[in-house]
């Protein structure tokens, strides 16, 4: 099915679905009209169960709570690639937004695509090839990547200075060509990272029975305890992880299947228990808040002792400013999921698909990132890259045969993350808009969606320039920008 007579049924779906909801609230208000005497008080309904509603249904508004505009840029994602996965029902929640907002492809961008100033087009309306400055950002020292800032801001600022400006404050998550943070503060929020703290680690983890622990869960074997030893770069003083070996299936047989990371010895708030064939992240160095994650790779049982080939991965923290902001991020997500160790994985020591497992996980945990940013109440826009959808798209590409349907499931799980959020924005006051990005060095555009707060309903209506989009999005923010024409206005509401 091609994509627009397939937006065109959504959205014919939607329009029938909100008729007969209208139906059933006027059925219930003649209902309830009519009196029961003696009758007792009706008590309130339970709430229905969350995959009961539509999803991206808009919330009930809270004013001055959330940000007017959520830009999230979809990198390595192709106009075509985009059309394919939105027609087919891969990005599904992406495509109902389509259905309720505008669609524009192809978003005209610099050929052959140099991703990063694509995206620095989209966010200044600057139009023509990258200047040479440019190289110096990608290639210079901090101080000389200032440097080169500060000649690039002088030609043209991004929306999110310009929202500063204004008095409108605006966050900055992941996205490339901003501002070295060592340069000084270009947003109210900005989050970078992850920043590389430890290497990775390989060990063999020598358990024996356990002595002198309090609180540990049950097992139906004895409990094992092993010391893993952290061996930090950069002058940190090295630490030991204990980790606790459980049998936790009452299947007869002393198979251990379980394992508890711990950095003290009481079991209690910080430990994380995990399956043998899942994913564990832990905190490596809290005070830093650098988090790795750790995977059982062998285990060998003998009598008396208990082998295990575990694996570290490279531990990262987040940088954020405000340092304030920062702290309460970590206090209320916990451990971030650090993106795949690709390394590792090219070197043989994971398989593909643990790797690529570990690129979905960094995606749930940048999800829930943006979430309690969104959630902050103080930031008119926020602007987000995601990331671990290169990385993920890197590992499913080199998996052979099985490439195509990895990159499906690796949209498929985008979709989802992007999903999640989305459920949790208010439509009716933030303007949502996803921006496609083709590969660098690709000679094909990219693709737009919004839909929203101040979101004309129905328009499709490219190819736009970058410079448009910028348009586009500045007025959205209600900030002037460069590149707003006729065209991309009818786009917005009247």
């Amino acid at each position: 099915m091609r994509l627009g007579p397939f937006l065109r049924f959504l959205r014919a779906r939607a329009d029938a679905l909100s008729a007969a909801g209208a139906l059933l609230a006027l059925a219930l208000a003649v209902l309830l009209a009519v009196p029961a005497p003696r009758a007792p008080a009706p008590r309130a309904p339970a709430p229905l169960p969350a995959w009961t509603a539509l999803p991206l249904e808009p919330q009930p508004p809270v004013r001055g709570t959330k940000p007017e505009v959520l830009v999230l840029a979809l990198p390595g994602v192709g106009a075509s690639l985009a059309e394919r996965a939105l027609a087919e029902g891969t990005l599904h929640h992406l495509a109902y937004l389509a259905a309720r907002g505008a669609y524009v492809s192809p978003l005209r961008l610099p050929e052959p695509t140099a991703q990063g100033w694509a995206e620095w087009a989209l966010s200044t309306g600057e139009a023509g090839p990258p200047p040479p400055e440019w190289a110096d950002l990608l290639t210079a020292s901090p101080e000389e990547a200032c440097a080169a800032w500060t000649r690039l801001n002088a030609r043209s600022s991004p929306l999110w200075q310009r929202a500063e400006a204004a008095g409108r404050p605006t966050g900055l998550v992941l996205w490339p060509g901003a501002l070295p943070l060592g340069c000084g503060k270009v947003a109210s929020a900005q989050v970078e990272g992850w920043i590389r703290d430890l290497p990775a680690g390989w060990e063999e983890v020598r358990l024996t029975p356990v002595q002198g622990w309090q609180g540990l869960p049950s097992s139906y074997s004895e409990q094992l305890h092993g010391t893993v030893t952290l061996l930090p770069e950069a002058g940190f003083p090295a630490r030991e992880l204990h980790l606790i070996a459980l049998d936790r299936r009452n299947d007869g047989v002393a198979l251990y299947d379980h394992f508890l990371l711990d950095d003290d010895q009481d079991a209690g708030r910080g430990a994380v228990l995990f399956r043998a064939d899942e994913w564990a992240d832990a905190w490596v160095l809290p005070d830093r808040g650098s988090a790795a994650a750790f995977r059982i790779l062998g285990v060998e049982q003998g009598q008396d002792v208990l082998r295990v080939a575990l694996y570290r991965s490279p531990a990262y923290h987040v940088e954020v400013q405000p340092q304030t902001l920062r702290e309460g991020l970590l206090l209320d997500m916990g451990p971030l999921s650090p993106p795949p160790d690709l390394e590792a994985w090219q070197g043989g020591l994971l398989s593909g698909e643990q790797a690529l497992e570990m690129a979905l996980r960094h995606g749930s945990g940048l999800r829930r990132l943006v979430e309690a940013l969104y959630g902050q109440g103080d930031l008119a826009a926020l602007w987000v890259r995601w990331t671990p959808l290169q990385g993920a798209r890197q590992v499913a590409e080199a998996l052979g045969p099985e490439a195509p349907s990895a990159v499906r499931e690796v949209l498929r799980r985008v979709d989802e993350e992007v999903g999640k959020l989305l459920r949790k924005v208010d439509l009716s006051e933030t303007a949502v808009v996803v921006v496609f990005l083709p590969d660098e060095g690709s000679p094909e555009g990219g693709a737009l969606i919004a839909a929203g707060r101040d979101v004309q309903e129905g328009v499709v209506d490219g190819p736009w320039s970058a410079a448009e989009a910028a348009g586009f999005m500045g007025a959205l923010l209600g900030v002037e920008a460069p590149g707003e024409t006729a065209r991309c206005r009818r786009a917005l509401r009247p």
